[in-house]
Order: structure tokens, then C-alpha cells, then sequence
């Protein structure tokens, strides 16, 4: 039966403020510095979101707590009224939200996301990536935790995408033959982000595997329930 491949649709990262996240720094494009009016030397303070997977960025040319200092990505142009991509040190933000880990871990295309400015204050939705882990035989899981989850087999495949409760779903009978031994989780509260992100992760997984779904995904259809 044919299937047709899903092709992605990635934003035209030209013409859109962006931003790039790696270990040891945060990039701004240079498209985001003409945009956000930036330039080397001006300082920014970073703001996290955990609960809804989102980074905030304030910039600013005073000495207030916290900021750390924009500095020029790659060559310095010749032309000093031309704007060009920017820097600052991701370290400490990495250091002290694991949420992140799992991201970093990504190809490089898929660690560039779009920001926009709301309320004095650029942000920038990221996505949720699993951060959370426990194992199939001891899961430490509460019996309300809620979001998307993952299966993965002993050679690291994952098997499964679901969401809802990860608890329950786990104990459902029609799963007790299925071969795995890690759930990897992120907890969503909002039943309409868990099936946006399930959906996103699915996708994702399509594309990476010529329009594939994880092998209980094919079988069971998406069970989001």
C-alpha cells in the first residue's frame, strides 16, 4: 500500500528572527540582529520556561544582574553598520536546566528555532524531547503524570509514541508483549499540547525513517488515549 512521505516544512530561517542552541553558546542570526536592533557589546539576560518548553530574552545596554554580553558570531564585517549573527554563552542555562539536555543531542537543523517578541521580552518555543527516562521493569512514575511518551527497545529503537497517562498506558494489557525496556517522557498538563507534541514527534520520526511510523505506532494506529 502507498504511503506518501511527508515532506518537511522548515520556516525560511532567512527571513525569520531565529535563533541556533548548542553547548557552549546561543547564536543569534543576523537577520535576529537586524530585526531586534542588536549589535556587539550589548548585554541580555535569559529567562526559562520548563513548564512550557520556552526561553525568553531580554536585551539591554545596562548593567542589570545576570546579563551576559552579546559578542560577534564568526568574522567581523568591514562594514560596521552591517548587522551580523551574535553570540552569548549557553553554559550556565544548559548547567541548570536539564529539560535542555536531551536537544542538544539533535542534528543541527533541528536545534534552530523562531523567536518573536511579547511583552518586551523575545521568546522562543522550543520543543519537548523526552527528557525524563525511567525503565520498564522499576518506572518511577506517579500515577498522574500525564504527557507524551516513548518506547525504546534494548537496542535503543523506539518502538512506540503515545501520550496521555504514562502510568496507566503502560499497565494496559495489550502492551505486555511488547519488547521494550525504556520510557523516555516529557510531562504536558494540556491535552491539546500533548497531542501537538505527539503529532510533532511522529512527524518527526516519518521523516527521519522515509514515512515509517514506529513499529506498535503501525500496528495499533496512534493510540493517544
Amino acid at each position: 500500500m502507498w504511503e506518501v512521505v511527508p515532506v518537511s516544512k522548515s520556516l525560511d530561517f532567512k527571513n525569520t528572527p531565529s535563533l541556533s542552541i548548542s553547548r557552549d553558546c546561543i547564536s543569534f542570526s543576523s537577520f535576529t540582529s537586524r530585526i531586534a536592533d542588536l549589535s556587539p557589546g550589548m548585554k541580555c539576560v535569559i529567562y526559562a520556561d520548563k513548564q512550557n518548553f520556552k526561553l525568553g530574552f531580554e536585551f539591554h545596554h545596562e548593567d542589570k544582574p545576570n546579563s551576559l554580553t552579546l559578542a560577534t558570531e564568526g568574522s567581523k564585517s568591514k562594514d560596521p553598520s552591517k548587522k551580523v549573527a551574535l553570540k552569548i554563552s549557553s553554559r550556565g542555562l544548559i548547567n541548570t536546566n536539564e529539560w535542555l539536555h536531551p536537544i542538544l543531542k539533535e542534528k543541527a537543523e533541528n536545534r534552530r528555532f523562531e523567536i518573536k517578541l511579547a511583552l518586551g521580552k523575545w521568546e522562543a518555543y522550543l520543543h519537548p524531547s523526552f527528557e525524563n527516562s525511567t525503565t520498564r521493569k522499576a518506572p518511577s512514575l506517579n500515577s498522574n503524570d500525564v504527557g507524551i511518551y516513548r518506547y525504546l527497545n534494548i537496542s535503543k529503537e523506539i518502538v512506540y509514541i503515545g501520550m496521555g497517562n504514562i502510568k496507566q498506558r503502560l499497565k494496559s494489557k495489550e502492551r505486555d508483549d511488547w519488547d521494550f525496556n525504556e520510557i523516555q517522557y516529557s510531562l504536558i498538563t494540556e491535552k491539546d499540547n500533548q497531542k501537538k507534541w505527539e503529532s510533532f514527534w511522529l512527524n518527526r520520526y516519518k521523516l527521519e525513517n522515509k514515512g515509517k511510523l514506529p513499529l506498535h505506532n503501525k500496528i495499533s494506529g496512534i493510540d493517544s488515549e
